[in-house]
């Protein structure tokens, strides 16, 4: 477990640190291609950096990259489950995109 904290740590200090926060947080970059995720995210998901760092919005519960077409929104993955929903805001920069992800506990009652 040290080893993936150590590998996120280095991986968050090259493409920007997310804070940690009761809700998971992740980065795209302009080609919607995850760049940083926080600890919340990765408990979220269930997935490693190794698995998720460098990988299409697709690895997100199906999240088409045509969907991040507005400033800001929300998504829901096929399926009706509402614990697997997103709300994304495009970066300051137009750079990127920030997503967030349901509390575990609202997505433990949904």
């Amino acid at each position: 477990m040290a080893a993936i904290e150590d590998r996120l740590a280095d991986s968050a200090a090259k493409e920007g640190v997310l804070p940690d926060a009761p809700v998971g947080l992740v980065r795209l970059d302009a080609s919607a291609r995850v760049v940083a995720a926080n600890r919340a995210a990765w408990d979220l998901l269930a997935l490693s950096p190794e698995l998720l760092l460098g990988q299409p919005c697709e690895r997100l519960w199906g999240l088409p990259a045509a969907v991040l077409n507005d400033e800001e929104g929300s998504w829901c993955a096929p399926g009706g489950d509402a614990a697997c929903r997103i709300r994304y805001q495009a970066d300051r920069d137009g750079e990127g995109w920030l997503l967030s992800l349901p509390h575990p506990e609202t997505a433990a009652l949904l």
